[in-house]
């Protein structure tokens, strides 16, 4: 049986070869070559077992036996063909569900790319404002912040290709942007990051995720020495829990419409999931679920 399966397999191989592209041709050639060679297989075997069952070998010149070879191959034949279709057509539709699948994961890390990239020019927009805005104060204040900017950038951007990057690479980044802006609002700012689980800090995050939440924070938000802004970065269960504060400005700064819009969508491409967002009317918290 295994002998016969992988000559009719061989066979099946051959035709799908080299008439791929030709039905009639494929069927021409498989199927009278199949059941021949089934038929010889059947002969051959009957010739081998002689020695054993001692028949003689005069019989295969009886017709009625040739006739049963014949219906037994047939069948036989047919049998494994069937199951060498089945078996063909379940790995063609494997092969395209796989090939769908690479598609539909690469339009999704294209996508997020491009949002990705939105991000940036509006990172720079606020940052050139601030800029300005500390030049106009002190110029060395205003050099120094140039010094850390182009640090900042450095390390945010230098794998701009990134859908994802561990958590604790985008913590580093998360407070070395804080670290620019307390340049501007000294102790009005204040933050805390409790995230101390090494296990935790190694999960993905979509990358260039959380500095614009301490963004979005600053620009919506007003806050003094006696009421500063404060933001907090923890872990609570398998989530990382971002929050700050809430006292709403009268006028927001003016704003291009990325931000948080943008982080949903790259989460829920990255993730498959949605980012869980609240609103409480003293806290504004963001929860993402990490994957490994």
């Amino acid at each position: 049986m295994m002998v016969c399966s992988f000559v009719l397999y061989r066979i099946f191989l051959f035709c799908k070869v080299h008439f791929a592209d030709n039905v009639v041709k494929f069927r021409l050639y498989r199927y009278p070559l199949s059941y021949f060679f089934g038929f010889a297989l059947f002969v051959l075997i009957f010739i081998s077992s002689i020695p054993v069952t001692r028949f003689s070998i005069n019989l295969l010149l009886t017709p009625s036996l040739l006739f049963v070879f014949f219906i037994e191959s047939v069948v036989f034949t047919s049998l494994i063909m069937t199951f060498h279709h089945f078996v063909t057509i379940q790995i063609d539709r494997n092969n395209t569900k796989l090939e769908n699948a690479n598609l539909k994961t690469k339009s999704a890390e294209a996508a997020n790319l491009l949002l990705k990239q939105q991000i940036h020019p509006h990172f720079l927009f606020n940052s050139l404002s601030t800029l300005k805005v500390l030049y106009k104060q002190d110029n060395s204040l205003g050099e120094e912040y140039l010094v850390l900017l182009a640090d900042f950038l450095r390390t945010s951007i230098s794998d701009s290709h990134a859908v994802s990057a561990t958590l604790k690479e985008e913590l580093a980044i998360l407070e070395n942007y804080l670290n620019l802006q307390r340049m501007r609002f000294g102790d009005a700012l204040q933050w805390e990051i409790k995230v101390n689980d090494d296990v935790f800090l190694q999960k993905q995050i979509p990358a260039f995720s959380l500095q614009p939440l301490a963004e979005n924070a600053i620009k919506h938000n007003h806050f003094s020495l006696k009421q500063p802004l404060i933001i907090e970065v923890e872990k609570v269960d398998d989530f990382l829990v971002v929050k700050n504060s809430i006292n709403k400005k009268k006028y927001s700064e003016y704003s291009i419409g990325t931000g948080l819009t943008n982080i949903s969508e790259r989460y829920q491409l990255w993730s498959g999931n949605s980012l869980s967002i609240e609103n409480s009317g003293s806290e504004f918290i963001v929860k993402f679920q990490l994957n490994q």
